[in-house]
């Protein structure tokens, strides 16, 4: 049986070639926005990954505005983005993110992602 990661894509657009991408190591599990705080206290995950579009950074770099966030879980949060070198830790912790990974996510970016953190702590 493998890790559950839960994966919140706030475009609806990515979690297919997400679970495809991941399956060798982690059960990915579909989690819309709303249901996100509901589904974090009831079971535990590897990680919560967030697919968020960040386009949304302006060119002037000035912070977006977070319409998704995760309080904080006993997880990893792994914010997956096609912009993830633009994230600065301002963008990240208003999403309640730990570290950003380029999209499409890889199950080597995600495993990584997920042991660096565990040693952070």
């Amino acid at each position: 049986m493998n890790a559950r990661i839960l994966y919140v894509d706030a475009s609806g657009r990515s979690w297919r070639s997400a679970q495809d991408a991941l399956a060798d190591g982690y059960d990915v599990i579909d989690v819309p926005p709303d249901e996100l705080g509901a589904r974090l206290t009831v079971q535990d995950y590897a990680a919560v990954l967030l697919d968020l579009d960040l386009d949304l950074i302006t060119s002037q770099g000035k912070a977006l505005q977070a319409p998704i966030r995760v309080p904080r879980v006993p997880s990893p949060v792994v914010l997956v983005t096609r912009n993830a070198r633009e994230c600065s830790d301002d963008d990240l912790r208003q999403h309640g993110a730990d570290c950003a990974i380029l999209k499409p996510a890889t199950l080597a970016q995600v495993t990584l992602a997920i042991t660096e953190w565990h040693l952070r702590r």
